[in-house]
């Protein structure tokens, strides 16, 4: 009897761990899933900026320049980073004056869908989140047995859910009911940025995935011209840290954040 329940534990955490990796490598951030097709700038931890229309899937992301850069003995025509790499990220940044007449319909489109859904939406996304609480759930139960079993192979396997909860679809973020209050309201995103004071975006939260956090119509200075933007932040390098009201009309506005300094300017192909 204690070997059925032991091979049954096995096969439960096998058959998790195979379709949690499966869905990691199929799965579109929700939050990249807005940005794909606009104009987007990338701005790098070291200060560096990558701009041009961004193209979103499974492993990564690629920037795909409006005109290809001269260098010294090739011509570049895009950008691409991986999902491993994101940590080099500091944000993404969808200015509104980059967008055109069509991209600016989807927008107002996908604001509306977020902010006010239909009946129909609002419920898909409550029985997404009910799906996501179990899956949650029955990820820890694993984690939690395998990791207390003395046998070697079950803690193996608990040790390979936790690396599949912390890369691609998380176990413990997939649905975080905090968050999901927030959405729809302006809120404080603290950015943590290595050996200074963290950066403070402050906007509406439109979104999380298990990777970001989305926020919409923010206001930030980029070459002394404040531009309206919307932005992705990884949620390892953030927090939502304080609730926000906009300041009463007459009052002195300040500048949310403060973008990094964009690094050198590549050559143009003539």
């Amino acid at each position: 009897m204690a070997s059925s329940v032991l091979l049954y534990t096995i096969a439960g955490i096998l058959v998790s761990s195979v379709l949690s990796f499966f869905v990691s490598q199929r799965r579109l951030d929700q939050c990249l899933r807005h940005f794909d097709g606009y104009k987007v700038t990338m701005v790098q931890k070291d200060g560096k900026r990558i701009w041009g229309k961004l193209v979103a899937s499974a492993s990564g992301v690629e920037f795909r320049y409006e005109q290809p850069y001269q260098l010294e003995d090739h011509v570049e025509t895009s950008f691409v980073l991986f999902k491993g790499e994101f940590k080099t990220m500091h944000a993404l940044v969808r200015y509104r004056d980059d967008m055109s007449r069509a991209h600016h319909l989807r927008w107002r489109r996908d604001k509306e869908h977020s902010f006010r859904p239909n009946f129909l939406a609002y419920q898909v996304r409550h029985v997404r989140n009910v799906l996501w609480s179990i899956k949650d759930g029955i990820g820890q139960a694993f984690m939690t047995v395998g990791s207390a079993s003395a046998n070697p192979a079950l803690k193996a396997m608990a040790v390979q859910q936790g690396k599949n909860a912390d890369s691609g679809p998380s176990f413990a973020t997939s649905y975080d009911p905090l968050l999901e209050r927030y959405i729809g309201r302006r809120a404080v995103v603290q950015v943590a940025v290595k050996e200074r004071p963290p950066v403070e975006y402050v906007g509406t939260l439109k979104d999380y995935s298990p990777n970001s956090l989305e926020l919409a119509d923010l206001t930030i200075p980029d070459g002394g011209v404040a531009r309206e933007c919307d932005v992705i932040v990884l949620r390892s390098d953030s927090v939502l840290r304080h609730g926000a009201e906009p300041l009463k009309r007459g009052a002195k506005r300040e500048a949310a954040a403060t973008a990094p300094v964009s690094g050198p300017q590549r050559q143009k192909v003539k």
